[in-house]
Order: C-alpha cells, then structure tokens, then sequence
C-alpha cells in the first residue's frame, strides 16, 4: 500500500514538473527508473512499467501514437513474463530498454543501454 502511495506521489510530483512541457519516453523511463529510494518500487518491474505508462499518458509528446502503442504492447508482454517467472526483474529491466531502443532511437536521441544487477539494485547505463 506504500509503494503505492509512493508512486502516485511520484506520479504527481512529475505532472507538477512536466506541466509546460511534454515529457519524451525517454525522460519519463529515466525518471520512472531514477526512484532508487523505494525499494519495492525498484525491485518490481510491474510498478516500473505502471510508472511509465500512467506518466507518460499523462505527460508524454504522443501518448496515443503507434510507436507508443507498439511499445506498451511490448512492455505489457514483459511484464506478463516476468509476472509468470519466466523473467527476473533484471532481464525484464534489460528487455524494456531493449524495447524502447527498438521503439525511438530513430525519433529520438539515440541511447545504449547496459543494465546489471549491484547490492540489490539494477543499474542501467
């Protein structure tokens, strides 16, 4: 129940920021992925991926595209994956990165990803 309370904080804090300006993919994931303070929100990938879609349909430059679609879709399957255990939160970290390079790189500033796991905590480059 924190952890919720702690992303819709999150989540407003965010809106409260982005109010001018739309957000990209790209600084909604680092921004979702930054909140290193809340262990059970970095630990589990299912509130990562909630935090990137409410904040980006909130926020995003183009929240009902189909290259966001495409990549919720993606996101979702993960997700369902990693729900399954058939991932651990690490590789469905590494495959949502690898899904938004897939997704934007083309429309917006290329990036490479390099995640791993470090005391506990995923750090992607």
């Amino acid at each position: 129940m924190t952890s919720l309370i702690k992303l819709f904080s999150l989540l407003i804090s965010l809106s409260l920021l982005s109010c001018s300006t739309a957000l990209t993919m790209n600084q909604v994931i680092n921004q979702c992925d930054s909140n290193k303070n809340d262990s059970n929100f970095y630990k589990n990938f299912t509130y990562f991926t909630t935090c990137i879609q409410e904040t980006y349909n909130k926020n995003g430059s183009n929240p009902a595209g189909l290259q966001t679609k495409n990549f919720y879709s993606e996101l979702n399957k993960i997700n369902e994956e990693y729900k399954n255990g058939q991932l651990t939160n690490v590789d469905a970290k590494m495959a949502a990165h690898k899904a938004y390079i897939a997704n934007y790189t083309k429309t917006e500033n290329p990036i490479t990803t390099n995640c791993k796991e470090f005391n506990g905590q995923i750090i992607c480059n």
